[in-house]
């Protein structure tokens, strides 16, 4: 699912609810009922978790909640919000990441510059590492970056109705999370049972690459 607000010409959404109201209009779209096997990654599975939530509420069956490498936002929230600059490093660093490139960011210029400085100073970055990314562009990626954090953050979730079958997928490698990260990544405080949790040896964003291996777990059988 798209983020809305990438086009650069609609306004990103406002909440976790609004995003996860508007991902099962679209998946509707396509398959109108359940069961629905539901997958997200990072914030994405905060979004995922709230669709499934909404979904048993309608009475739809869910198969299945995959979460990669995502943060309950009750742990998310003792880390809080970053300064502008930590966020576009963040953001560099994430479209980088994406890209499958490793860019060299100088995290003290982007503190003492302003803001349409920096902008273009992360734009050449991308450029010189053959990621093409206009001003127009970055500018649309930035607001709907700052828009899911933001939802992250004030995002204040209710258990679910019913028991379902969640997964956890830990990212072992460069541990992002706050210095205190409880096992289960602070799932299990909203879950009527324990979410069954594997580590996999990837980084936050290479366990992007094995989504293949945890569609084939999510659609096995639950022993």
């Amino acid at each position: 699912m798209q983020s809305v607000g990438l086009d650069g010409k609609t306004s990103p959404l406002k909440s976790v609810d609004q995003t996860a109201r508007a991902n099962i209009v679209a998946i509707k779209t396509v398959q109108p009922s359940g069961p629905y096997r539901l997958i997200g990654h990072s914030y994405g599975g905060v979004v995922a978790y709230e669709m499934a939530r909404i979904l048993l509420e309608q009475g739809e069956e869910i198969s299945s909640l995959v979460l990669l490498d995502s943060l309950a936002p009750s742990i998310m929230q003792v880390k809080g919000a970053d300064d502008e600059a930590t966020e576009l490093f963040e953001l560099c660093v994430t479209l980088g990441k994406l890209y499958g490139t490793d860019l060299k960011i100088d995290l003290e210029r982007l503190r003492q510059s302003s803001g349409e400085g920096n902008a273009q100073y992360i734009i050449n970055l991308l450029n010189d590492r053959g990621l093409e990314i206009n001003s127009e562009q970055f500018e649309a990626f930035y607001r709907v970056y700052r828009a899911n954090l933001h939802c992250y953050l004030t995002y204040k979730p209710s258990i679910l109705s019913r028991n379902i079958d969640v997964s956890l997928y830990r990212a072992t490698q460069e541990n992002r999370g706050p210095a205190v990260t409880p096992p289960d990544y602070g799932w299990n405080q909203l879950l009527p049972s324990p979410v069954r949790i594997y580590d996999v040896e990837a980084n936050h964003f290479s366990i992007l690459d094995k989504v293949d291996i945890f569609r084939k777990i999510a659609e096995s059988p639950v022993k």
